[in-house]
């Protein structure tokens, strides 16, 4: 599939100077991962990308995604173990973790890591979104709708947990 997205030729253009540069593997992957829907090509480029620089966080946390994407729960919560080991102070590679525990149907888990997330970075939306989330599927309705209205006051209403999450 062909990308419009202005990054795709940078990126080849890159990996064209120097085939050994993880980031333009990477900055490839993530194109077909989220403008192409190139879930299988995305996860080739993004493994190339740590082939080349295993200490490449961001291309473990786009790779993450990718194997979520295709199902992968136990492979992408692997992955984001991985991002989590050579960045454990990283909130967004904690929520990411979260999220493949979530959708892996690891509940109790997704909540501890989304409420550790928090601890890190008390302004962390989209951990307080997917605890939210997360506690509304466990049914823990109460705790979902306390985690909604903390998620408001600390982003004084704006975004995902004004609109999509009040209803809870």
């Amino acid at each position: 599939a062909s990308s419009p997205n202005w990054s795709t030729p940078h990126a080849n253009r890159a990996i064209v100077l120097d085939p050994q540069l993880a980031e333009g593997h990477a900055s490839i992957g993530f194109v077909k991962l989220h403008h192409d829907w190139d879930l299988t090509g995305a996860v080739l480029d993004l493994r190339r990308a740590i082939e080349l620089n295993p200490g490449y966080t961001t291309a473990w946390q786009w790779y993450t995604a990718a194997l979520r994407a295709l199902g992968r729960f136990d492979e992408a919560i692997a992955a984001a173990n991985r991002a989590l080991a050579l960045d454990p102070f990283a909130v967004a590679t904690t929520v990411n973790l979260g999220i493949s525990q979530f959708f892996a149907r690891d509940m109790v888990t997704a909540a501890t890591t989304f409420e550790r997330a928090i601890a890190m970075a008390p302004q962390a939306e989209d951990a307080y979104n997917w605890l939210a989330s997360t506690y509304h599927t466990l049914g823990r309705m109460d705790d979902a709708q306390r985690i909604t209205a903390r998620a408001i006051e600390v982003q004084q209403g704006i975004g995902f947990a004004k609109t999509g999450m009040s209803a809870i």
